[in-house]
């Protein structure tokens, strides 16, 4: 296979990579406007208190969601050696952002 068909085949996969990561981006950030949108609702019927740990888990989840659309901009921008690293960053902030929507699921629950 010639270097320009290996090139075309690399690009052709991190184009699916990042299309199926920003269809991802875009089902959270819907996910954390539904917990934010409980989290008001049930604020205002006063069936909890809004809090400061809960306000600081939804700056973290805000953070990490940030985090996560910077991964994946670097993700689309990468040449072919720093994709694998890359993906690993965006990973992660993957990791670290369900755990922060997990924490305000909990705290909204508990």
């Amino acid at each position: 296979m010639s270097i320009t068909k290996i090139s075309h085949a690399n690009a052709t996969k991190q184009s699916s990579y990042t299309r199926k990561q920003a269809a991802k981006l875009e089902e959270t950030k819907a996910k954390l406007d539904g917990v934010k949108a409980k989290i008001k609702t049930a604020v205002a019927n006063g069936q909890i208190e809004s809090s400061e740990q809960l306000m600081k888990a939804e700056l973290q989840a805000e953070s990490h969601l940030a985090t996560v659309e910077q991964r994946l901009a670097q993700v689309k921008d990468a040449s072919e050696v720093s994709l694998d690293d890359l993906k690993i960053g965006l990973e992660l902030a993957w990791d670290d952002l369900a755990i922060s929507i997990r924490k305000i699921v909990a705290r909204l629950t508990s």
